[in-house]
């Protein structure tokens, strides 16, 4: 039995969207095998110590908004969720090695893991970097991309001809180049994570 060249393309698309739809449905992405963690902080001169303002927002609707507190230490991030009115809904550490521990003591968060989503989430913003290695044609790629405005950094994570999700750094457009605002897209959920910070 022969197949043309068209129909392994098919094929090859075929397995491509059963594996992303398993990785997907299983709710955590593919893994890159080799990722390059780096100090984020040297690469995009982000504050030690800072509080972002976060909201989330999913169909275009808005689902919550709070208070985002940071503190980076050598392998380590310790972080605070707080809500609008300053109650703590969660807080831990997200490690620069990928491991996540956040704890809270509210039931209703516990229930909706979002301990491990937003352990994800920082890590991804904060920690994983891409790099030559993790950039070069393959199946899962983790990449920097040109924007049309100067003050904007962004980085993507493709999975196959599909972006799983993108980050974009917005700087002040001064000389230090601070980075005022973070927006985390993640395409296939409709959600969108905006990070603002607060002086």
């Amino acid at each position: 039995m022969t197949f043309n060249i068209n129909s392994l393309l098919f094929l090859t698309r075929i397995v491509a969207i059963l594996l992303l739809g398993a990785a997907f449905v299983s709710g955590c992405a593919p893994k890159l095998s080799t990722p390059a963690v780096r100090e984020f902080t040297n690469e995009l001169n982000l504050n030690k110590s800072c509080l972002w303002k976060i909201v989330v927002n999913r169909g275009g609707e808005e689902k919550f908004s709070g208070i985002l507190a940071i503190k980076q230490h050598v392998d380590f991030i310790s972080l605070v969720l707080l809500d609008p009115t300053g109650i703590t809904l969660l807080k831990g550490e997200v490690f620069q090695s990928g491991d996540i521990s956040l704890t809270s003591s509210l039931e209703k968060i516990k229930k909706s893991k979002i301990e491990d989503y937003m352990g994800k989430v920082v890590f991804r913003i904060f920690y994983l970097m891409p790099s030559d290695e993790t950039c070069r044609k393959g199946f899962s790629r983790l990449c920097w991309v040109g924007t049309d405005i100067a003050s904007v950094n962004k980085k993507i994570y493709t999975f196959g001809p599909f972006l799983f999700w993108s980050i974009s750094y917005k700087s002040d457009g001064k000389e230090e180049g601070h980075i005022k605002n973070i927006e985390f897209n993640h395409p296939w959920s409709k959600t969108t994570i905006l990070l603002e910070g607060i002086k």
